[in-house]
């Protein structure tokens, strides 16, 4: 990396911020939630030279649905973001290390992040639908009462919104958050590495191919890989003081025991997508 004269944020001149903005590479896990960005962060934060995020704060968790339905505010977006984390970021700069955060938050504000940062790269991570889903349901997305789930993404039309059934709202979901990352890949697809969930914790080809695509100087043995993808992060966790309404379940069955019905419903929405990165439903 870049060595630089600034021992403090406060420190970075005018012309050092615009060449920072023109040649850094932040990298961004692209997302659904609950598609192996803890586990990223487990597997990056202990690394010398690399600042992880799972969730870095503020997590803007208050945004995603605004950010999806307002992409034509892309000055209100931009502004978003950069109060999030421009510091951050200039703060891993100073450092000398890279940033990386895999916060699904972040998704719908990927077209600023871009026009901020040229040289951002970013990986589009998927999982199997029915097994986003299934993880979903136990921490009761889409029927928990709180500030977050407030703020998930959802249809315009409120009215067909209530109209759709747990399983209905998460296949959603998993559709829009995948549809939106193509679309911007489109566009950006060089700077887009595409990895399934199920590939990064099974294979050490995938995982070295990632590190190798970030373009950072981290050096994994097969040993630690393996250690890695071994390793259970963000199981399900039910607490003695965890509120009702917060809908969680300690055990939901797996999709291939799913009845037609439901997978009928995950089919509709997701079929498509999923077909075209070879997901059997």
């Amino acid at each position: 990396m870049q060595k630089h004269k600034f021992g403090q944020i406060h420190h970075v001149d005018q012309s050092s911020f615009e060449d920072f903005l023109l040649t850094y590479t932040p990298v961004f896990f692209l997302n659904t939630g609950r598609s192996g960005s803890a586990f990223l962060e487990n597997a990056f934060k202990s690394i010398d030279g690399v600042d992880a995020n799972h969730e870095a704060h503020p997590n803007l968790m208050m945004f995603p649905n605004f950010a999806l339905h307002h992409q034509n505010e892309a000055i209100i977006l931009k502004k978003v973001f950069e109060a999030a984390r421009m510091e951050l970021i200039l703060d891993s700069f100073v450092k000398e290390k890279l940033f990386i955060e895999t916060n699904h938050c972040l998704v719908f504000f990927i077209h600023q992040i871009k026009a901020l940062f040229p040289k951002a790269r970013f990986v589009h991570l998927l999982r199997h639908p029915g097994n986003f889903i299934r993880s979903a349901v136990m921490k009761g997305w889409h029927r928990n009462d709180s500030i977050w789930e407030n703020n998930r993404i959802r249809m315009k039309d409120d009215q067909e919104w209530k109209q759709l059934t747990q399983i209905e709202k998460l296949a959603w979901t998993w559709n829009s958050t995948h549809n939106f990352i193509d679309d911007f890949k489109s566009t950006y697809g060089e700077d887009v590495m595409t990895l399934k969930l199920e590939e990064l914790i099974s294979s050490q080809q995938a995982f070295t191919q990632m590190i190798k695509f970030l373009g950072c100087e981290i050096q994994f043995n097969d040993e630690m890989i393996e250690r890695l993808q071994n390793e259970k992060v963000n199981e399900i966790f039910i607490s003695d003081s965890e509120p009702s309404t917060m809908f969680k379940l300690a055990d939901y069955p797996k999709y291939n025991g799913w009845n037609p019905k439901d997978k009928e419903q995950v089919v509709n929405y997701c079929g498509n997508l999923a077909s075209k990165y070879n997901y059997q439903l």
